[in-house]
This record gives structure tokens, C-alpha cells and sequence, in this order.
């Protein structure tokens, strides 16, 4: 019996040392509901804790909702100079934060934009454009991307397939354009990637990827169809041939009547269809 007393007190005391609920993601939920019940005390401490047991391997998302719940509790205890320190923070850290809509007061979200606009630039062009979804065999296909960015977009280019690709240009900085050229339009499928980096070296802000293309199928080239016959010219000249004959030998057949002492009228009447139906 005493040697398991011992035993118990020594592990008790291995673990005492610890913390093990050091779980930044229980007391950011603890903070979120002490916040919602207007205890900021209690708000402010869950999220201290939260903070301090954040580590290199905690999730961005996660360390992105500590900070914005630690700005949100000192917006609301009139504290702007700390909020704006976390919103800084959280900035850094993810530049393209936005509060859910309507979740902040607009006076919050205004100082937001407000320290974003000063923040540096660190995010990539974001790309956006509608591929067709398939293309003509051995035609050119013409390719339109916007690409938008805070600093500039510096350029964008396109790859098609494991090894070639086109500069784009623009005239506005925002509708980037160029032409495949028809003789790479060509397989069962035309796999396409587009990147850009903006005018800080930020980048690159990727459409597709070499890993998972954007595909377009590619159908075989449309032939010319076929000529009508009575639209080509030997058809007309046999036309005529046969109705000079025809003609011909009505004049002969009615020649020899008369020849013969024969009277009476001889009429011969042809008809053929022509283009106009007439």
C-alpha cells in the first residue's frame, strides 16, 4: 500500500510541472463565450491564454482567430491602441483578412482598411478569366486574363502544355492579353496554367497549376462542306450542252416533217432546275 501512495505521488508530481490544457484553440472557444456573454474580463484572459500557448506548428487560421478575437475584445473595451496593435499583427500575418460581414461595426472595420492600406504589400495578383470549354484544332485561341493587385501586376504569363508558354500584354494594367498560336492547338487536350507576380516580386499568383491544369478540349477542325452540284460550272456546261442538242434535234425532227409533205406545228418545251428555282 505505501509503495503505491509513492507511486501515485511521483507521477503526480511528473505532471504537475505541465500544463497540460495549454490548448490555444479551448480558450479562444472560451473567449468567444465569454465575449458574447459581455464578460471581457474573462474575454481578455481566455485570449491571453489562448496567445500564450500558440506555437510554430498552431494552424494560420487558427492563430488568425486568436488575433482578431484579442482586437475585438479591446475594440470593446475602448482600448484602440492595443487593437490596433493585434490588427497589425493580423495583418501580417494573413493581409487579406476580412471580418465576417457584419460581424464588426463599421468603425472597426474602417480602422482595418485603414492599417491595411499602409501595411506593405505582401500579397500576390489575384487571376481570374474564363477558359472556353473547347477549342478548334489547329486554330489560334485567343486568351483574356484580369489580373489585380494592390502594387501593380509586374506581368502574367501563360503556360500551355509541359513546355511552352506566352508573355501577355495589357493596355490598362488590370485585362492582360495574347494568342496561342494555332499550331500548339492540337491533342485531345490543351492544358493551361497561368502565374504573375506584381511589382514588389510578390508572387506568383497562380490560375490553374502545373500540377492541376486548367483543360480544354480540343475537337477536330471543322472541313468546308461540300459543293453543291448544281452550283459548279461543269454542271452548267452539260446543262447547256444537252439543251443545245435537244434543241437541235427537235429543229432537225421538225425539218424532216415538212420535208415530207407533213403540216402541223411542232413545239418542244425543256425545263431544268436552275440556282434561282426558275
Amino acid at each position: 500500500m505505501a509503495v503505491f501512495v509513492a507511486a501515485t505521488l511521483v507521477l503526480g508530481h511528473g505532471t504537475a510541472g505541465r500544463d497540460v490544457s495549454c490548448d490555444p484553440r479551448s480558450h479562444l472557444e472560451r473567449a468567444k463565450a465569454c465575449y458574447a456573454a459581455v464578460d471581457l474580463e474573462c474575454a481578455e484572459r481566455e485570449a491571453a491564454a489562448a496567445r500564450s500557448c500558440v506555437e510554430t506548428e498552431t494552424p494560420k487560421e487558427l492563430r488568425v482567430g486568436i488575433l482578431a478575437m484579442s482586437a475585438q475584445i479591446y475594440f470593446a473595451k475602448r482600448d484602440e491602441a492595443r487593437a490596433l496593435v493585434f490588427l497589425t499583427q493580423l495583418l501580417e500575418l494573413e493581409p487579406s483578412f476580412r471580418p465576417p460581414k457584419g460581424s464588426w461595426p463599421e468603425e472597426w472595420v474602417q480602422e482595418l482598411e485603414r492599417l491595411r492600406l499602409g501595411a506593405p504589400d505582401r500579397e500576390p495578383p489575384v487571376l481570374r478569366a474564363m477558359f472556353p470549354d473547347e477549342v478548334s484544332a489547329h486554330r489560334p485561341l485567343l486568351v483574356r486574363i484580369v489580373a489585380e493587385d494592390r502594387s501593380g501586376v509586374g506581368g502574367v504569363f501563360v503556360h500551355v502544355g509541359e513546355d511552352r508558354g506566352i508573355s501577355l500584354v495589357t493596355r490598362d494594367g488590370r485585362t492582360w492579353e495574347g494568342e496561342i498560336p494555332a499550331e500548339w492547338v492540337e491533342g485531345p487536350v490543351l492544358r493551361l496554367w497561368a502565374e504573375a507576380t506584381d511589382l514588389e516580386g510578390n508572387g506568383p499568383g497562380l490560375l490553374g497549376s502545373k500540377e492541376q491544369p486548367i483543360e480544354v478540349r480540343v475537337v477536330p477542325e471543322a472541313r468546308p462542306k461540300g459543293t453543291s452540284i448544281v452550283k459548279t460550272w461543269w454542271f452548267w456546261t452539260g446543262v447547256t450542252l444537252i439543251v443545245g442538242l435537244g434543241v437541235f434535234g427537235a429543229y432537225e425532227l421538225a425539218r424532216m416533217g415538212k420535208s415530207e409533205g407533213r403540216t402541223g406545228d411542232a413545239e418542244v418545251r425543256l425545263s431544268w432546275p436552275t440556282p434561282y428555282g426558275f
